[in-house]
């Protein structure tokens, strides 16, 4: 689906993705995690060309998209709602500013969803959520995967990821540092303190 290789960013003048490499598979969900300030959301907004990277490649199904416009990166696919989504079929009168932060979140989801996209890009979709909500989320991410769609998932909740992932890759100061199965980070608890702070898993 879309292959990464030594992908460099700044944001100003901060030097912030490195010499990324990296592999979003397709007809699965790809998860990325790391602490705050390590790149993730710079590697998002470079993929769906909202930065320009200053060096290396993005191929989604074997083109080069590094630089190129957002809209036609979402045109190329990148970016059934209320089935998945119920509460927002009850609640469509109302504007978006009127809804729940968990609603909002879904409403993001299903906004992206609307252009029948073969990749989704999930940005922290947990962020701020109550557990319940989070658990819905990782319910439409199984759901969505079933369906054949691609997912790349950045994260920081640790066990969102690693339910949700048929892969994980760790970046910290701008590199993957980690890549490999959910169940492999679970049992490397060296891995999981020393780039993620996670001492146990639950």
């Amino acid at each position: 689906m879309i292959t990464i290789n030594d992908l460099h960013t700044y944001r100003g003048l901060n030097y912030v993705l490195q010499g990324v490499d990296l592999e979003i598979g397709d007809r699965q969900c790809t998860a990325l995690l790391g602490r705050n300030g390590m790149g993730k959301t710079t590697l998002v907004q470079t993929i769906m060309g909202l930065l320009r990277p200053r060096s290396g490649s993005i191929r989604l199904d074997g083109r080069d998209i590094a630089g190129r416009p957002s809209f036609m990166i979402a045109r190329q696919g990148v970016e059934r709602i209320y089935e998945l989504f119920p509460n927002l079929g009850t609640r469509r009168r109302n504007r978006g500013s009127q809804l729940s932060g968990g609603e909002q979140q879904m409403l993001a989801i299903a906004r992206a969803l609307l252009t029948n996209p073969t990749l989704l890009l999930m940005d922290e979709p947990s962020e701020g959520l109550a557990p319940v909500i989070v658990d819905r989320v990782g319910e439409i991410i199984a759901e969505l995967r079933e369906q054949g769609l691609a997912i790349f998932l950045v994260e920081q909740n640790y066990g969102l990821a690693i339910r949700s992932a048929d892969t994980v890759s760790i970046l910290a100061n701008g590199v993957v540092v980690w890549r490999g199965a959910p169940a492999e980070l679970d049992s490397d608890p060296g891995t999981r303190e020393a780039h993620l702070g996670v001492l146990a898993v639950g």
